[in-house]
């Protein structure tokens, strides 16, 4: 039993845990009150459960239940707002009159539009009008009454199968026969009946599908939605796991999942693609990207399964499946684009996720700079002898060395964190002993120090983070900076994760506990939060690099910033170390000379226009319900993407080699894995510039 299960046990006796003890409770009654009791006593930053703290879960509930305002009306929540300040005292008299309410008002408005929706999907639908659909919630009200709320449906249904129908035409353009082309081109504004119908169906089909599941769904199911919401107001990682949830959480962290290889979240009824994971299926694929949208789900040939409204859980059932399986991914891209992404479930290639290692040679300066390249922080603690991040760092650091590189630049983009050991022991690999990150949660605050006396790799070093950049590495990163020993370069900050979690079994909470009462499940809690040896955090606010570089990652909206019920940005007392005594650089020199490049770089001007257009795209949530300006939307999307994607290409004055001493890849899968490491890198417009920042520290 942990520390914090011991700490939590002894509070919940101390605050009356007995209570369960006084009255026959049911399951749900004690699972809200151990709830309750667990993360008020052993979050990070506890807080009142008061009238604020009802109102956060009022507004969070409401928002998870109906992300996208298609059932509540006006009038139902002119029902449901007088409990806006009653949750707390709900929860403390172990009562859910506003849970029971709501779910009731769902369920008969789920039932409602069941009835409703069929009558528009039976008769053709007049694709020719001049009509628009507001699709982002926040800018429209709850519909007024079930009267308009039945016309939001006929406008949603509407356009669902404006899209269906695209999506049709586009394969059966998919020929050479001009004829064919001319006439389905839905420019002309020609509708093909037969396809409207088909299109109708297979809308029809896939929200029978999406309502059948809705009515199979058991209480416990939805009564998930209000228990994250009692949760998720203390932190966004803060979490109520049932134990089949669990499960699928541990299989997560194991790598050994069959499955796409992709890191998903919900987001206002959406699946949203926050990470691919390297080496995965979909990874190899090449198609899938973070900030995708995943609309629809199809098993090889079958017909695609609507996924919007889904709870994670439930959609990710859809997305798994057994090794050598294809799945069909209908996804939508930043831009707007409407995409099918085929992908072969396999299992994660775990070679994939270790820490690489090139030497970069520019033509035009005859620089060797060395480069690793770490996905992720690894370690596994069951096996003392498999491979861990630190060894593995250091391995290339000294390969690289014999290679003679001048510089080197470690590669932190996209690598979530990891095993918080190594964070501290790779920053240790440059720098001699000294303290690291300060871990610190309700108690007093614990200093993690490098105790290693040597210094791998001295020279220069450039770390290159984006906003991808989380946890771990940005411990990493903070350390580095902080020590003045090296210069970090990227977006404009890393992601801003600086909390720790732990889950608590919840069954260890609730002494004495029955038959009755078993699987509670288990709880996600913050309990501590990182800060730099210097005082401030790295949550919320990231690592702000000292040369940032312009990139695609601000018109995502990605980073702890943005996520409901973030913990702020605070400080602690700074802790003592000793300053870098190498060489110094110019950060003002350098950013002045690389502010320069960016501004006469076309690729950087065309990258910057491109993710101008993306934030256009993404503001652009009036669609229009004309089949033919639909389509001239869509292909002005298109187009704008394709030519970006062309314009990007290999930079000819970058050579790549292995270090000196890694062995030569003897499989095909190896070499194909080399040969793709190395042809991503000669088209990285942020490496190229980072090289060129390399040159300028050599120069200096």
């Amino acid at each position: 039993m942990s520390k914090l299960t011991k700490r939590i046990l002894s509070i919940s006796v101390l605050c009356g845990i007995a209570f369960f003890f006084i009255q026959a409770l049911t399951k749900h009654q004690a699972l809200h009150q151990v709830l309750f009791t667990t993360v008020r006593n052993g979050h990070v930053t506890p807080q009142e459960i008061d009238d604020d703290y009802s109102i956060k879960v009022y507004n969070r509930f409401i928002e998870s239940y109906d992300p996208g305002k298609y059932y509540f009306t006006q009038k139902d929540m002119s029902r449901l707002v007088i409990y806006q300040r009653l949750i707390d005292d709900e929860l403390r008299q172990g009562t859910f009159t506003f849970y029971n309410l709501a779910n009731a008002i769902i369920d008969e408005r789920v039932a409602q539009i069941h009835n409703i929706y069929p009558k528009y999907l039976n008769a053709p639908i007049d694709l020719s009008t001049q009509e628009t659909l507001e699709t982002d919630p926040e800018k429209r009200d709850y519909a007024k009454d079930e009267a308009e709320l039945e016309q939001l449906w006929r406008k949603r249904v509407k356009h669902q199968v404006l899209n269906q129908y695209l999506s049709l035409v586009d394969g059966k353009m998919a020929t050479d026969n001009e004829t064919v082309k001319a006439q389905l081109d839905p420019s002309t504004g020609n509708i093909d009946p037969e396809i409207e119908a088909e299109a109708r169906k297979k809308v029809k089909d896939s929200l029978d599908t999406a309502f059948k599941r809705r009515f199979d769904e058991e209480d416990d199911d939805k009564r998930e939605v209000f228990l994250n919401a009692l949760l998720n107001v203390f932190d966004t990682h803060t979490s109520y796991f049932p134990p089949e949830k669990k499960e699928d959480f541990d299989i997560s962290l194991s790598g050994k999942l069959e499955g796409i290889g992709a890191v998903l979240s919900e987001k206002d009824g959406q699946i949203n693609v926050v990470r691919v994971i390297p080496g995965s299926a979909a990874w190899r694929q090449g198609d899938l990207e973070a900030g995708d949208i995943i609309l629809k789900v199809a098993e090889g040939n079958d017909d695609p399964v609507d996924i919007v409204g889904l709870r994670i859980r439930d959609a990710v059932r859809y997305i798994r499946g057994k090794k050598g399986t294809e799945v069909r991914l209908t996804v939508k891209k930043a831009i707007g684009e409407i995409k099918i992404v085929p992908i072969i479930r396999d299992i994660v290639i775990i070679e994939e996720t270790y820490a690489k290692g090139t030497v970069i040679e520019h033509t035009k300066y005859k620089d060797k700079i060395g480069y690793i390249n770490l996905p992720k922080f690894y370690r596994d603690f069951s096996d003392s002898k498999s491979r861990n991040t630190t060894d593995d760092i250091r391995k290339l650091l000294l390969q690289l060395k014999k290679s003679r590189v001048e510089g080197i630049i470690l590669d932190l983009r996209n690598n979530e964190g990891g095993a918080l050991r190594d964070a501290v022991d790779t920053a240790g690999l440059f720098v001699e002993k000294g303290p690291m990150v300060v871990v610190k949660g309700t108690n007093r605050g614990s200093v993690l120090r490098d105790t290693d006396r040597s210094v791998i790799y001295d020279g220069p070093l450039i770390v290159l983070i984006n906003s991808y950049s989380a946890s771990a590495s940005e411990i990493v990163a903070a350390a580095l900076q902080d020590y003045g020993r090296a210069v970090i370069v990227g977006s404009e900050s890393s992601f801003g994760k600086g909390t720790v979690q732990t889950f608590v079994n919840l069954d260890q909470i609730f002494p004495r506990r029955s038959q009755l009462f078993k699987d509670l499940g288990s709880v996600k809690l913050t309990i501590q939060k990182f800060y730099r040896v210097n005082g401030g955090s790295t949550q919320y606010k990231g690592v702000i690099p000292d040369i940032i570089l312009p990139d695609n990652h601000g018109a995502l909206e990605v980073g702890e910033k943005y996520l409901d019920f973030s913990l702020p940005w605070d400080t602690t007392d700074s802790v003592a170390y000793k300053k870098w005594d190498g060489k110094q650089y110019n950060i003002d020199t350098l950013k002045q000379n690389s502010s320069v490049r960016i501004k006469n770089s076309d690729a950087f001007k065309t990258l910057v226009e491109h993710f101008g257009e993306v934030n256009k795209e993404r503001d652009r949530t009036l669609v229009s319900l004309n089949l033919v300006t639909a389509y001239e939307r869509r292909e002005a999307v298109e187009k704008e993407t394709e030519e970006y994607k062309n314009s990007i290409k290999p930079f000819p004055y970058l050579n790549f080699s292995r270090p000196k001493g890694t062995p030569k890849p003897k499989d095909d899968a190896k070499k194909e894995s080399e040969k793709e490491f190395h042809e991503s890198l000669s088209k990285d417009l942020h490496l190229l510039e980072t090289i060129e920042i390399m040159h300028d520290m050599l120069d200096a």
